[in-house]
C-alpha cells in the first residue's frame, strides 16, 4: 500500500524500466513464477508487488536524480527502509510486535511520509 502512493509517478515508471532495475524485475518475475508453479493464487499481476523494501531502495538510489524531487534525502530513505524491513519480518510471519516496536513502526511510517513532503 505504501508503494502505491508514488509508484505510479513518471519517475518511478522510468526507474522501474531502467537497466539498474533489471535484477529487481528478474527477481520479482522469478518470485511470481514460483508462486504460480506452487499452485497458489498469485498475489498480483504487477511485478512490483513481488519486490521488497531493500530492492525498492536500490532502485531509488540508482535513480536518485529521478527521485530527488519526491524524497528529501537518500540517506534518510535508506535508513527508513531498513527500519521498515526489519519491522516487517515479524508481521509477515504472524508474530506479535512488542509495544515499543509498534511505536517504532508508526514512527517509521511517519518518517517515510515526511520524506515525501
Amino acid at each position: 500500500m505504501m508503494q502505491r502512493s508514488w509508484r505510479s509517478t513518471t519517475s518511478f515508471s522510468i526507474a522501474w524500466r531502467s537497466p539498474s532495475a533489471t535484477f529487481v524485475r528478474d527477481n520479482a518475475a522469478k518470485s511470481r513464477t514460483k508462486e504460480i508453479q506452487s499452485g497458489v493464487t498469485p498475489r498480483s499481476a504487477d511485478l512490483l508487488d513481488y519486490t521488497n523494501f531493500g530492492e525498492l531502495g536500490e532502485i531509488i538510489k540508482a535513480n536518485w536524480a529521478l527521485f530527488s524531487d519526491t524524497f528529501s534525502d537518500i540517506k534518510a530513505i535508506e535508513s527508513t527502509l531498513a527500519r521498515l524491513n526489519t519491522l516487517r519480518a515479524p508481521i509477515a510471519h504472524c508474530s506479535m510486535l512488542a509495544e515499543d516496536e509498534v511505536l517504532r513502526l508508526r514512527l517509521s511510517l511517519r518518517d517515510w511520509f515526511r520524506l515525501m513532503e
